[in-house]
């Protein structure tokens, strides 16, 4: 199963790791036909096919890589990326050529997403001449920013190490949602693809790049008139 094997393994997402539960390979013993066969990758790692039919199967040997202990991965996170940059901030947002009428609130936080470190406003526009508008230490949350200016507003809370490794690497927002970084907020409640997708693969290092050969928004209008829960747990 897609993404079924990772674990929540630092101490601050214990409560994910507690109840977040994933299938296993052998809960799918229960699903399959007994004509199928179940190749368990926890068994085995090598399979030889001719054709339709396996051949071999046999465990890999190979030396592995050794993870960092997870304690020690996010104390190094945490020691390289402690400075809140407001220039650094402000210079990748007004940079980011991002146009569509959006309001996006973002608070830096700590692990448990209950202290606040810096809350930034940044106010973008349809109008390509008109840059981001950025704004620190906001007093207003999401919800009343909505009501006031009747745009779409987006709010997240994410753990400051995460932010400021993607902003100072100019990496794709997707990867707030690995490793349960972030906790979002939508008012309207819709997806705003084409803000996920311009962050996530337009405005992004060479490095990452992640950008398909052909852009494709027909489908816009459809996701935003999905309906989803209005507070999304991310991981």
């Amino acid at each position: 199963p897609y993404a079924g094997f990772f674990k929540e393994l630092p101490s601050r997402d214990s409560y994910i790791f507690k109840n977040n539960t994933k299938l296993k390979i052998s809960d799918y013993l229960k699903l399959i036909p007994e004509r199928v066969k179940l190749l368990d990758v926890d068994e085995y790692q090598i399979f030889n096919f001719n054709g339709n039919t396996l051949t071999d199967q046999s465990i890999d040997k190979k030396d592995k890589i050794i993870d960092l202990d997870p304690g020690n991965y996010v104390d190094r996170l945490k020691k390289k990326f402690q400075k809140i940059d407001q220039n650094k901030i402000t210079k990748y947002f007004t940079e980011s050529l991002f146009n569509k009428d959006l309001n996006l609130i973002i608070y830096l936080t700590n692990d448990d997403f209950n202290q606040t470190y810096e809350s930034i406003n940044v106010i973008f526009s349809q109008t390509k001449e008109q840059k981001p508008k950025v704004i620190f230490n906001i007093k207003e949350n999401a919800k009343d920013v909505f009501e006031k200016f009747n745009i779409n507003t987006i709010e997240i809370k994410v753990r400051k190490e995460a932010f400021l490794n993607v902003i100072n690497n100019k990496l794709p927002w997707e990867d707030f949602l690995i490793g349960f970084q972030c906790r979002i907020k939508r008012y309207p409640n819709v997806y705003n693809v084409g803000f996920w997708y311009h962050f996530s693969n337009i405005y992004v290092r060479k490095t990452f790049f992640r950008k398909r050969e052909i852009e494709c928004f027909e489908c816009e209008k459809i996701f935003q008139n999905l309906n989803f829960n209005e507070e999304t747990l991310s991981n």
